[in-house]
């Protein structure tokens, strides 16, 4: 036994570069399939530890007319509250040395809910000292002050007790997970940062918010989460009641109001859904690499087999070497794609998402030994399975059998030769790199699956950077053309709607009024919630939204008809022609036929006229929602602070500030991006290698011959490496369509609700997926020319006989 198992390791040493083909495939199958399933659950835990600890609100109450002392305790009283704060905000023009004067939310520091991260410095210890951001301000800024400015109107300033605050330290709030801090009426309409003081800095006696935690350890995100959140968000604030003179409006927000919790759930499930195909297609890519390897290894050694059988060795004996083999390659390969999935995939994803997210530097690395097993069982099996069966089928031989070599195929006239006047015009050497091009199908086709499977992962990388890089262009300078969405509020009569008038022609260039109204869509048992939208005539659009299908204007519908955003009809698989319901906001219901499908790549909605509104709701359309543009060469968010001052609008929505947020969303994306295909053409480099290595090993014997037949080098090597070209060229032509099919399904599965990917593969990305699979070629070919340099001519002819 000794022996055997010199012969065990000699063979891992001889064949070291094949074993360590075998590591690098396996690792990086595992490491494709850990990592990005590990990225989604490390992202998801870092913030769920992040709100645990500060002890994030679960419901959030806002009023017009603030919150009392009493307010709170009453609200207190309920046992279902776990804590109940009440807390302050004011937006304010401030100054800091060294920075231009920008708008700061202000917000009074509370003790149990919504607790801050302090990353630098101390806490404030009296009013006239404050903590800031760490987006904003860093390390150095510690013991600077922050100025008040004189340009705040004095009822802003009458809120603050002190005119400068001194910086005491630097800190991350959880009411603020992304780099969005909102937008405010005052300054040029963005909120530049926030920073916290103590609640004695602000001179007033009431509470502009009240906080409340419930008392659950549900994860963020969860079924179980949003089924409290439901069970109590209707019940929320119900203890406080006003006289109807005061027309106090009470509004409960969740979590889900705000803009960081929600966009951190959207960017993990897109990381989420590259989980379920990605790993899949490198899996079976280097699970095929690996088979034909093993297999190829064991046919090389069939007299060592055979040597072993007639010196009378077991069967199991002799499986055990290559179970050895194949084994020791595949847990070394499992074991460092694991490590390198569980940590190189999310601290690369999470430092591009990190520019978003304020709570983490690092995300919290775990290690999931349940995507380990997942991992290690299924290339184990694969490689198990396919060495057992090919040794099995070489057993089954006689010792004399196995001891002589394997009969060569038999010579066959390929299809080329059929063809006379080519195969006439081509040299000696040309026709038989053709010959033996075709003559191994073997190994023809382990080539052309190996290439093309990486070829079209090249291409699926590329042809998602395609797909997403151009949907803001293509949503907010071809559709959604206008600059603002404004709310207005309930009950405006004509004299109000002068007035809004007036201040519009002032600041915009155009407007439009329309009525919006949310509404549930239901259709085969599928519902959505969605925003709908009502106007007289759909030209009036033009200008505002570009309302089009295919390239093709709509025309007007009948009160029994809509038109619903291209999205929504793949999301619920509407076909035109097709009957939806649609509930209502005052719970009233109607069936409507979807005649056209109009383009639309950002959210999803629903157009119908006046007289389709009317027959629905029962209700004549109420003009709540304006649609403007700014005048040329207007600052967007300067006239957005001023809009937001005039009576009556409630809300301005710059639809700049979600093609931001978009862009930032696709630039993260795009690192992902960049991970599969780096993998890709590391898969692609390391098959390639591997094959030729095969081919080489396989035809060690011919290769000699041309070489005794005195061969120069040059010659030798493009003997070998024509058939590799040319095989590699034949890959690239299978991978094309096949990337395209894979590139469309991978699209399907990872859309999202909120976006309708344009799904598309430019030209170029075609040539650099083909570029880089021929530049991967030559170099395995100057790789293997060493080689068959090194190939010993008498060792390699001399006869077993």
């Amino acid at each position: 036994m000794k022996s055997f198992r010199k012969n065990v390791f000699r063979t891992i040493k001889e064949s070291f570069g094949r074993f360590l083909a075998i590591i690098c495939i396996v690792a990086l199958g595992v490491m494709f399939y850990v990592g990005l399933n590990a990225t989604t659950y490390d992202m998801l835990d870092s913030a769920n530890d992040f709100y645990k600890k500060e002890n994030f609100y679960d419901f959030m109450l806002v009023s017009n007319m603030g919150f009392t002392e009493d307010d709170i305790s009453l609200l207190r009283e309920n046992n279902d509250y776990k804590n109940v704060e009440g807390a302050l905000y004011l937006d304010a023009l401030t100054s800091i040395e060294g920075k231009d004067e920008g708008v700061t939310r202000i917000h009074s520091i509370t003790d149990k809910i919504n607790k801050l991260q302090l990353e630098y410095g101390r806490m404030p210890e009296n009013d006239s000292e404050c903590v800031v951001e760490s987006r904003e301000y860093n390390k150095s800024d510690i013991g600077k002050e922050i100025i008040i400015s004189e340009n705040n109107k004095n009822v802003t300033k009458g809120y603050l007790k002190n005119k400068k605050l001194k910086i005491t330290g630097i800190v991350s709030s959880p009411l603020y997970l992304s780099y969005q801090r909102g937008t405010t009426n005052i300054g040029g309409g963005s909120i530049l940062s926030y920073i916290y003081v103590n609640k004695g800095e602000f001179n007033t006696d009431y509470y502009t918010q009240i906080f409340i935690d419930i008392e659950n350890d549900d994860y963020i995100y969860s079924d179980e989460y949003d089924k409290m959140v439901e069970k109590y968000e209707d019940k929320v604030g119900d203890e406080l009641t006003y006289p109807e003179e005061l027309n106090v409006m009470l509004m409960t927000l969740t979590r889900d109001d705000n803009a960081g919790y929600a966009t951190f759930e959207e960017n993990a499930n897109i990381v989420k859904s590259l989980t379920i195909l990605f790993p899949l297609f490198f899996a079976t890519v280097a699970a095929l690499v690996c088979i034909i390897t093993m297999g190829r290894m064991i046919e090389d050694e069939r007299m060592v087999l055979g040597v072993f059988k007639a010196l009378g060795y077991k069967k199991i004996t002799i499986y055990s070497k290559y179970i050895i083999y194949s084994l020791s390659a595949t847990v070394t390969g499992c074991i460092l794609g694991f490590m390198g999935g569980s940590i190189i995939f999310p601290t690369l994803i999470w430092n591009s998402y990190r520019t978003m997210y304020d709570f983490a530097k690092n995300i919290k690395i775990k290690y999931y030994m349940d995507m380990f097993v997942i991992g290690s069982i299924t290339s184990i099996a694969v490689i198990l399975l396919t060495t057992l069966f090919v040794c099995r089928t070489v057993l089954e031989e006689v010792p004399a059998g196995l001891l002589r070599p394997k009969a060569p195929s038999p010579g066959k006239r390929v299809l080329v030769e059929k063809i006379g006047f080519i195969w006439k015009r081509l040299s000696f050497l040309h026709k038989v790199t053709l010959r033996n091009c075709f003559r191994y199908k073997k190994r023809f086709m382990m080539m052309l699956i190996g290439i093309s499977g990486c070829v079209a992962l090249l291409i699926t990388g590329y042809g998602i950077e395609d797909s997403i890089s151009d949907i803001c262009n293509l949503q907010y300078d071809n559709i959604e053309v206008y600059d603002y969405m404004m709310s207005v509020g309930d009950g405006l009569e004509d004299g109000d709607y002068k007035k809004i008038d007036k201040k519009l022609d002032k600041y915009t260039k155009d407007y439009l009024y329309v009525t919006k109204t949310p509404i549930t869509v239901e259709f085969k048992g599928k519902k959505k919630d969605v925003s709908a939208f009502s106007i007289d005539d759909y030209d009036k659009l033009d200008g505002f939204i570009s309302f089009k299908n295919n390239g093709e204007k709509i025309e007007n519908t009948d009160k029994d008809s809509v038109i619903i955003s291209s999205n929504m009809a793949d999301l619920l698989e509407i076909k035109k022609g097709d009957k939806i319901k649609i509930t209502f906001d005052n719970l009233k219901e109607k069936e409507y036929k979807v005649v056209s499908f109009y383009d639309n790549y950002v959210q999803n909605y629903v157009y119908f006229n006046d007289e389709a509104y009317l027959d629905g709701t029962k209700e004549s359309p109420y003009r709540n929602c304006i649609f403007a543009n700014v005048k040329d060469g207007g600052d967007i968010f300067e006239i957005s602070a001023k809009l937001q001052k005039i009576s009556k609008i409630t809300s301005v929505f710059e639809t700049q500030s979600m093609r931001d947020y978009f862009d930032e969303m696709i630039k993260r994306l795009k690192t992902i991006i960049v991970l599969v295909i780096f993998c890709a053409g590391l898969l692609a480099f390391v098959v390639m290698y591997n094959l030729n290595n095969i081919n080489i090993m396989e035809r060690i014997k011919e290769i000699a011959t041309l070489k005794v037949l005195g061969s120069y080098e040059n010659e030798t090597a493009s003997y070998v490496f024509r058939e590799n070209i040319i095989l590699t060229f034949l890959g690239i032509l299978c991978g094309i369509p096949l990337g395209k099919v894979m590139h469309k399904f991978v699209m399907e599965k990872i859309r999202i609700e909120i976006v309708c990917f344009d799904i598309h593969i430019n030209l170029s990305s075609y040539l650099i997926s083909a570029g880089i699979t021929i530049i991967f070629a030559f170099m395995v070919n100057i790789f293997m020319k060493r080689k068959i340099k090194r190939i010993n001519m008498a060792e390699s002819l001399k006869s077993i006989e």
